[in-house]
């Protein structure tokens, strides 16, 4: 056996629990690590190793690093070039089942007025999920130091965690968020208050922005009065179209003829340039 494996702590973690959010361990999985919920924390950077028990009779090892430790657990990065499909798979059959198991249950509840239904609050963590804890700084969520790329950081952490450091990131964290998965995240990217002009030129002409960020962006006067930006969200295929044709009434002529043969423009708003064009005169 291994002496270097004995001196190394070692944690459990069950896969079979009904109260884990399997959407985050997706999430987290896909960024190279896991959420270990535990008492005592390891120190940071450690070696430690994690027994998953995927279901009765099949558990596998995995070895990493402590990384963002916190009240609750610690995330842990695996080392590179262990196999994670098992564990990917497993992930994705439970939220299949949990799918499968939604629908029946929504189609065995009777229909409730919207009046009757009580209010929640969807920044309740929910019970066995990794979130951190509120009065945590966001920047000890991440450590740029680490030989963990940011990316693989910020993708690990929950989507409250990552709401919070929209508000407060940097540019290169920024440019990460802007793309994530959440799609809430991208409107406290944008309304973050270090983003500059050239950022917001360059994330409106990103086809997987939200379409309220975009909205957003297009309610902002100091941000629709620029030309580039305002092209930008009319041609982006997210944009709504009602808002896109909105901008759509300030253009001239030149603009107008950019958009009807860009082949970035859809359809529907091309044709909408062509016919403003002919109204003008110029088709």
């Amino acid at each position: 056996m291994d002496p270097i494996l004995d001196l190394m702590e070692t944690f459990d973690f069950e896969l079979m629990n009904p109260h884990l959010d399997m959407v985050e361990l997706a999430t987290q999985v896909s960024a190279g690590g896991l959420f270990v919920p535990c008492d005592v924390v390891p120190r940071v950077f450690s070696k430690v190793k994690l027994n998953v028990t995927i279901e009765e009779g099949l558990t596998i090892g995995f070895l990493g690093q402590v990384v963002n430790p916190s009240a609750g657990g610690f995330f842990m990065v695996f080392e590179s070039g262990q196999e994670l499909s098992v564990l990917s798979i497993a992930i994705e059959v439970a939220l299949e089942e949990q799918a499968a198991e939604s629908v029946k249950e929504e189609a065995s509840v009777p229909a409730v007025e919207e009046e009757d239904i009580p209010e929640t609050n969807e920044d309740e963590p929910k019970p066995g999920s990794a979130h951190r804890q509120e009065h945590t700084s966001v920047w000890q969520l991440i450590d740029p130091t680490l030989d963990v790329p940011l990316r693989r950081q910020v993708g690990a952490l929950a989507v409250k965690d990552r709401l919070r450091l929209a508000k407060q990131a940097n540019r290169p964290v920024r440019n990460i968020l802007i793309r994530d998965v959440e799609k809430r995240v991208h409107v406290s990217v944008l309304k973050n208050p270090k983003i500059t002009d050239d950022e917001i030129y360059e994330y409106t002409s990103i086809p997987t922005l939200s379409p309220n960020a975009l909205r957003w962006v297009a309610s902002q006067p100091k941000y629709a009065r620029r030309p580039e930006i305002r092209m930008n969200l009319i041609m982006n295929p997210a944009m709504p179209k009602d808002t896109a044709v909105k901008l759509m009434t300030t253009l001239n002529a030149g603009q107008l003829r950019r958009i009807m043969r860009s082949p970035k423009a859809r359809e529907s708003i091309q044709r909408v340039a062509r016919k403003k064009l002919m109204n003008l005169g110029v088709l």
